[in-house]
This record gives structure tokens, sequence and C-alpha cells, in this order.
């Protein structure tokens, strides 16, 4: 188990430079977005908002309230954190294992007295170091903005549901991620991005645009990992309807994915 820890560390020392700088731009970047918050601003806009189309609104859970601090960040950061974040964590963990098999950097890890699920396992503890380090800072600066910027009064904002929001962000990112691990355990590092850039959009698109499709097929909803991370009813209604559930549901997608790289991996061939 140390030896998981081991490489875990070792590799986020290797990345140190690149991991601070895309955390610290992340993290300007939403407290720049919290200071463009303007509730008068926001407030009417919304109202403009109400009558675009449904291709529009499926993008941010159907509806788009932007008229208070919480609804904001549903409509800014949440709604698309699958490409401010989701994105970086799949280019990483879908290249991380691959790399190494190429680059025969692998062939010196594996020659040590360390098991194969060590290894899966400290690569994977890598990156969800990194995915909760960031989500740390993005909500540091979520919740601070309110008390160091003119426009948002702090008694305005519900921060248990923002709480609540950054916990469920968690679940999603690592959902995203397992599914572009599995890929790195399977494939060199092309087929592994390409496989994983692709999943990405496939479940993308059913879990967001399943309204447009005919009424007989839209089921299909069910087997998108999107679906289930909806931050609308938490934060626009500060209602924890299906929010339990919908955990649940991502953890076991996250699970069962873990288990499975961990045993691919296991039975794969390479020679040390």
């Amino acid at each position: 188990m140390r030896k998981m820890f081991q490489i875990a560390k070792k590799d986020i020392k290797m990345n140190l430079t690149g991991i601070l700088l895309y955390c610290g731009i992340m993290t300007l970047f939403f407290f720049w977005f919290a200071s463009v918050f303007d509730p008068e601003l926001f407030a009417d806009l919304e109202d403009f908002y109400q009558n675009f189309p449904e291709a529009i609104t499926s993008l941010v859970g159907g509806q788009l309230s932007i008229g208070d601090y919480n609804s904001f960040m549903n409509v800014y950061l949440f709604s698309f954190s699958w490409m401010y974040m989701g994105i970086y964590f799949i280019l990483k963990a879908s290249q991380d294992i691959p790399t190494e098999i190429e680059e025969k950097t692998i062939e010196i890890t594996l020659s040590k007295p360390i098991k194969r699920w060590e290894f899966v396992l400290g690569k994977l503890l890598r990156h969800i170091s990194v995915m909760l380090f960031l989500i740390g800072l993005v909500m540091v600066a979520v919740f601070i903005a309110p008390y160091v910027l003119p426009k948002v009064a702090p008694m305005d904002v519900n921060y248990e549901t923002l709480t609540a929001a950054f916990g469920y962000l968690i679940f999603h990112l690592l959902s995203l991620l397992a599914t572009g691990f599995i890929f790195s355990t399977l494939f060199d590092r092309k087929k592994a991005l390409a496989f994983s850039f692709g999943a990405l959009i496939f479940f993308y698109a059913l879990g967001q645009f399943y309204g447009l499709f005919p009424e007989e097929v839209r089921d299909i909803k069910y087997i998108s990992i999107f679906y289930y991370f909806d931050t609308y009813e938490l934060l626009v209604n500060a209602s924890y309807e299906d929010f339990w559930i919908n955990i649940i549901i991502l953890s076991v997608y996250s699970t069962i994915l873990i288990i499975a790289s961990i045993e691919i991996f296991r039975r794969r061939n390479i020679p040390v």
C-alpha cells in the first residue's frame, strides 16, 4: 500500500510545475467569473434567456437561471466543468500508463518488488489528488469572492448547497477520470485518447440533449454519466432531489471501471 502512495508522490513531484500552473489558472479564472456577476444585470438577462431554444437550454439542465450567485455558478461553472476540468483529467489519465509503456519507463517500475494493482492505483491516486487540490482551490475562490467583491452580499449566497455542489462535482470528475483511465490500461496513447474523447462526447450528447431525441428513444439517457450530474435543482431550487442516488450511481460506475482497470492491467502482457 505504501508503494502506491510513493508512485503518486513521485508522479506529482515530476509534474508539479504544470499542476500548479493549471490549478492556479483555473482558480483565477473562476474568481474572475465571480467578479463578473452583477445581480441586477443578470436578473434582466435571465428573462431574455428564457426565449432561447431548447438546444441551448439543454446545456445547463433544461432551464436558464442566473439571477443569483448560486444559479450563476450553476450555469457558468458546474454545467461546463466537464470542459474546464474534465477534459484535462481525461487527457492526463488516458495518456499516463500508455506513455510509460511506449517510453519503456514502466519496465523499470515493474521490475521492482511492486504489485501491478499498486502501480495502477498509484497512478490513479495521483490524478485524484490533483483533482481534489484543484476543486479545493476553486471552491475557496468561489466562496471568498462574495466577501471581497462589491456586487455580491455573502448573506445572499447559499453556502450549504454550494458546498454540496462541489462535493457532487468530485464524483462527476471522478467518473470522467475513471473513463479515461480504463482506456489507458487497454490501448496505446493515440487509441486511448481517441476512445476517451469519443466516450466523453457520446456521454455528453446523450446526457444533455436527450430531450431533442424522438420520445421512444429518450430512455437512452440513463446510460450517460452526464445525466446523473445536474446541479440545477441543488443550486437554483435548493433541492436535494435525486442528489444522493446520483452520487451513488456515479460512485458505482467509477468503482466498476477502476476495478476493471486493475484487472485488465494485471492480465496485460508487458515484458519487464
